[in-house]
């Protein structure tokens, strides 16, 4: 079991049992923002040193409504890595403490190391090029996942330029969970991504800053059956790349 929460956030308390496991580092380093690091065999150590193994499924809490989908990007990861049984726990950590299973306060534990190895798998992962090529093709809907601001041109994050990639719809991440962090389903998750011109059938790369919050909602579409794939580089890279187009 893995907790993507901050280390005050874990030692104020965390599910017994689980190891802390930054999103940070999913990532190639800070210079390259949200992208996945090349060498994924050291990727896979990092998960192995955590707990993570071969042979056992795996749960990822994170902060749910009050995070920023940091417990999806640590599962879509996994995912590239080939790893299937990786599940999200809906609504954080806070909707299982609400449930009354067990809870435990303190620092982390000494974590038995598991054995993860990489198989890569791409599907469900979109890099720069594959942007640049879907932004010709109007088959392929292009969703911008942050804030109405940020895709108005405002950068909170550091992007070297504001705006939104050219033909990019705009879906706030946030507004496909309810009020207690829970994410949508059925009817009500449809009429929300119908309304953003999600549609199902139609393929879909998601982005935010920096790959995370896209995460959450490429898992939650693919979940849903839409062939969708996450930008991790986002516009930390996009927009650092003068040739890239920005609207």
């Amino acid at each position: 079991m893995l907790d993507t929460r901050g280390r005050l956030a874990f030692a104020s308390g965390h599910i017994d049992g689980a190891s802390r496991f930054d999103w940070h580092d999913t990532r190639e380093g800070a210079d390259a923002g949200g992208r996945l690091p090349a060498d994924l065999d050291a990727l896979a150590r990092r998960f192995a040193a955590a707990g993570v193994d071969d042979a056992r499924p795996v749960l990822v809490c994170g902060d749910g409504g009050a995070g920023w989908g940091e417990e999806a990007r640590v599962a879509w990861t996994l995912g590239v890595l080939g790893k299937n049984d990786v599940q999200v726990l809906d609504g954080g950590c806070t909707a299982w403490r609400e449930a009354g299973h067990a809870w435990s306060v303190g620092a982390s534990f000494a974590v038995a190391p598991g054995t993860v190895t990489a198989r890569p798998r791409f599907h469900a992962r979109a890099t720069k090029a594959d942007v640049r090529r879907a932004l010709a093709d109007t088959g392929v809907v292009v969703i911008d996942v942050r804030s109405r601001e940020e895709f108005d041109g405002a950068t909170p994050y550091g992007e070297a330029r504001g705006g939104h990639l050219p033909r990019a719809v705009h879906l706030d991440w946030r507004a496909l969970s309810d009020a207690d962090g829970r994410v949508l389903r059925g009817d009500a998750l449809r009429s929300r991504l119908n309304a953003a011109g999600v549609l199902e059938g139609q393929p879909a790369i998601v982005y935010c800053t920096g790959g995370v919050r896209s995460a959450f909602v490429t898992e939650l579409l693919r979940e849903h059956g839409i062939e969708a794939r996450n930008y991790d580089g986002s516009m930390w890279e996009w927009a650092a790349d003068a040739t890239a187009p920005i609207e």
